[in-house]
């Protein structure tokens, strides 16, 4: 069974690789793509007046049966959706930070995002995505952030991420553990 599972992950690694390379976001501004360092407003079309992008509209924007998102063709298309934060360790103590728990965040196809725990909304702003030397997510919040970093080290694949930086609060290391799923977190009863 691992050896299946290996077989899969290197296959999705292979096939995601080449196709970021291949074909380029149509609705993309290759210039803005350069080292992908996108600001707000660098997409300018595909658009409502919230400067949402709709995917009926872009034919590069796919959502999945399970409610996840993809967007063919661009490096930071495995970030878009909705991510649960499955865990998160801070510091040194290998104990997990219950503030963390049913915190979420939403990451748009136009570098916008939202985060919150349970169904209260709590930041938002606009993130940025550098693949090399590092995988590099910087986030740029509207209002001071009590939970996320505000620069993490990504690793993982689309399916699970660790966000790798330091935590606001403390300015202690931290290690996120994220989940992409189709909804937000729901408060138990």
């Amino acid at each position: 069974m691992k050896n299946i599972l290996l077989l899969f992950t290197l296959f999705l690694l292979v096939s995601c690789g080449s196709d970021k390379v291949k074909h380029p976001a149509p609705s993309a501004n290759p210039d803005a793509h350069a080292g992908h360092n996108h600001a707000p407003g660098e997409h300018g079309h595909d658009h409502d007046h919230s400067g949402h992008a709709h995917a009926q509209d872009n034919p590069n924007i796919v959502t999945n049966p399970d409610g996840s998102v993809h967007i063919k063709g661009d490096i930071t298309a495995f970030l878009v959706g909705t991510w649960a934060i499955e865990y998160a360790l801070v510091g040194s103590t290998p104990k997990v930070d219950s503030r963390y728990k049913g915190a979420w965040i939403e990451m748009e196809p136009d570098f916008n995002f939202t985060t919150g725990i349970y169904d209260q909304v709590t930041n938002k702003g606009t993130y940025k995505f550098v693949d090399e030397p590092e995988r590099l997510l910087s986030f740029d919040f509207e209002k001071e952030e009590k939970l996320l970093p505000s620069e993490a080290i990504v690793q993982g694949y689309a399916i699970g991420l660790v966000l790798k930086g330091n935590t606001p609060m403390e300015g202690k290391r931290s290690q996120i553990k994220i989940k992409q799923t189709s909804k937000r977190p729901t408060k138990p009863n």
